[in-house]
């Protein structure tokens, strides 16, 4: 397999297209394609978040920038979510990086923050004064970072409104003020649970049992269960629904050396504990089988048409979007289905 040298990577803003960098020797044989990584891009070489599309054998280019940090230690997408995104993107007219942020989850980025700083200035008061007559943006720029220390160019634009990037630019190449780049941490934090397991031979947990049952009944059955899966661990936060008591309860018995807590990541699951029905299709009622029969004729003849379908809530629209979607599938097409979320 020959060495992963460059990488294309598509960055979340309206720009058509790929990028090309140079993939840093200490990142080639981590980086795998639907990674998240962080690399310098635009004029002011900001640090921006991307997700690596691809693996260039060669590049036309002479002078590449380098990938700065890899986020992921496996693919933030899958093959088939870049496959999907970049279709949705081709027929929607839309950036393949567009689609990719709009299938990210909100608050998991990294967002990069051009922070001014003023520099020590000799006579700066007098410098102050020239420029109040001359140049009075770049006056109030430095008046204000005298006051306040440094801050993000956002935050700066709230204080001085009008002319603040041509302004800012004029004192850094005067030397006055640095600009340089900060990461924001992720607003999305891990979730973390414990797994629970014994602390110590199960001879003496029996033992403690016995001395629990009648003041810490709640503590006994927590043993008696733990006792019972032998080696296998179990998350704390169910066990403490098994038992019917608060993970506090557990905790004590950590606190008594009785048990061990070992922390550990967990995913997220939306879909955990729901119930779905089968998936068969239901009986249409007249009124549902003609509009079913009427999109099913468009599907069959190939051809874009429009259909609204009117009716109450819960009068089986629903059933007749998934019987049609289903229809789709049967001919080896796909459908797109668009959910309006009122927030």
């Amino acid at each position: 397999m020959q060495e992963k040298k460059y990488a294309n990577i598509v960055f979340p803003i309206p720009v058509e297209g790929e990028f090309s960098y140079l993939l840093p020797e200490q990142f080639r044989s981590k980086a795998q394609i639907g990674m998240r990584v962080l690399a310098p891009f635009g004029k002011r070489d900001n640090e921006t978040e991307g997700i690596i599309v691809g693996f260039p054998e060669d590049t036309e280019y002479q002078e590449l920038k380098e990938i700065t940090d890899i986020l992921d230690d496996e693919p933030f997408f899958s093959d088939d979510m870049l496959k999907l995104t970049k279709w949705v993107a081709e027929y929607y007219f839309s950036t393949w990086g567009e689609v990719l942020k709009t299938a990210t989850p909100v608050g998991i980025n990294i967002i990069s923050k051009r922070i001014v700083k003023m520099n020590d200035i000799k006579d700066r008061d007098k410098i102050l004064s020239d420029l109040s007559k001359s140049a009075p943006v770049q006056a109030q720029i430095l008046t204000t970072l005298a006051w306040e220390g440094e801050m993000s160019i956002q935050k700066l634009k709230t204080r001085v409104p009008r002319f603040v990037y041509s302004a800012l630019s004029a004192l850094e190449k005067k030397g006055f003020i640095s600009i340089s780049s900060q990461l924001s941490k992720p607003i999305v934090k891990p979730v973390i649970d414990y797994l629970v397991h014994l602390a110590k031979p199960e001879s003496e947990i029996i033992s403690e049992i016995e001395k629990l049952k009648d003041r810490y009944a709640k503590q006994s059955e927590i043993l008696e269960i733990l006792v019972s899966r032998g080696e296998e661990k179990i998350l704390i936060t169910n066990l403490a629904k098994l038992v019917g008591t608060t993970t506090a309860i557990i905790r004590n018995l950590a606190k008594k050396g009785l048990i061990s807590l070992e922390e550990v990541e967990v995913f997220r699951d939306p879909l955990e504990g729901e119930i779905f029905p089968d998936s068969k299709n239901l009986n249409l009622n007249p009124d549902q089988a003609s509009a079913l029969n009427e999109i099913i004729k468009a599907i069959e003849k190939g051809v874009h048409e429009t259909f609204l379908l009117y009716g109450v809530t819960a009068s089986g629209k629903t059933e007749v979007y998934m019987q049609a979607i289903g229809k789709l599938l049967d001919m080896g097409k796909c459908a797109i289905v668009l959910v309006p979320e009122i927030s």
